[in-house]
């Protein structure tokens, strides 16, 4: 059984506590108009907050960029795919030993460049080793996420 559930209706929040058979029910448009801005700040400071977890600068920038997309064309749950071209880049060139640029999206050997192409990064993305390199990739920013998690893990017995 869940403790708590949250509906709404218009401006009206309904929070019930099953465990306890408690409801509270009050009207949003009650509250002052600088809570109510504030109020909407924060669930936008919490949707542009949901693009930060687990990612590096490039791919949280991108997800900004999508999730404002779909904001502005009404959208509040954006179905968009996820952008793994950074990551499939940073893939690339570490098998490859080429530099890359995430933010122009670029392979760099020497004085020569590369901007791949869609089907490219398509092709690299099925490739047995980039998608290996993409989940070390992935493994070492959770592990270093870990790391610098101030959280203590809390496990009781009874």
């Amino acid at each position: 059984m869940k403790k708590q559930e949250i509906a709404t209706s218009g401006t009206v929040i309904t929070c019930s506590y099953p465990p306890i058979g408690k409801t509270f029910v009050f009207d949003t448009a009650k509250y002052p108009a600088s809570i109510q801005d504030d109020a909407k700040m924060h669930g936008y400071r919490q949707k542009f907050g949901d693009a930060k977890s687990g990612k590096n600068a490039v791919e949280k920038y991108a997800e900004v960029q999508l999730i404002h997309a779909s904001l502005v064309a009404g959208e509040w749950e954006r179905t968009a795919t996820p952008d793994t071209a950074p990551l499939i880049l940073e893939a690339v060139a570490r098998i490859k030993g080429l530099k890359v640029d995430l933010e122009k999206r670029t392979l760099s050997k020497g004085n020569k460049t590369q901007k791949p192409t869609e089907d490219q990064l398509k092709e690299w993305s099925s490739n047995t080793t980039v998608r290996a390199t993409m989940l070390k990739i992935r493994a070492e920013r959770a592990a270093k996420a870990a790391a610098e998690d101030t959280d203590e893990l809390e496990v009781e017995f009874e």
